[in-house]
């Protein structure tokens, strides 16, 4: 999971062990505030911290990019808006919309979770996950393409 976290986006660089590490460290003071009941709550609670250590990261050093010099760019050409942090922010629209499907796309894709083990947390069939996470991807492949 953190070598694909290890993402240069726009000139920002999220370094794994930064972001496992701060994962980490969350999860821990999380579970010793709140100790869930069952491995699914455990992993809804790991997805979403995890979920939020990336944006937080990312927007750590967007907050300092922005203070250095802004080249300007030519006239015909514009930054793609594809950044892991625009990705995070359609999943948790995709959260408000479609609450299912995007907890069997951060389990499975995100976290790293099998479809066999997904769909035994969430109490459904391996079909019905893997419709929810295809769903999920193909979601977020129109958001991006649309900008």
């Amino acid at each position: 999971m953190a070598r694909q976290k290890h993402r240069q986006v726009g000139g920002i660089s999220l370094n794994p062990q930064e972001v496992v590490h701060e994962a980490y460290e969350r999860i821990g003071r999380a579970v010793d505030q709140n100790p869930p009941e069952n491995s699914l709550g455990f992993y809804n609670l790991a997805s979403a911290i995890l979920h939020a250590t990336c944006v937080d990261l990312l927007r750590q050093r967007m907050a300092i990019k922005r203070q250095k010099p802004v080249l300007s760019l030519s006239a015909g050409l514009s930054q793609p808006d594809h950044t892991l942090l625009h990705i995070l922010t359609l999943i948790d629209d995709l959260q408000a919309l479609h609450p299912r499907h995007a907890m069997a796309f951060r389990l499975h894709t995100l976290s790293g979770v099998s479809i066999v083990e997904t769909a035994d947390m969430l109490n459904c069939s391996q079909a019905t996950v893997s419709r929810d996470v295809d769903f999920a991807r193909r979601w977020l492949a129109v958001r991006l393409q649309s900008g």
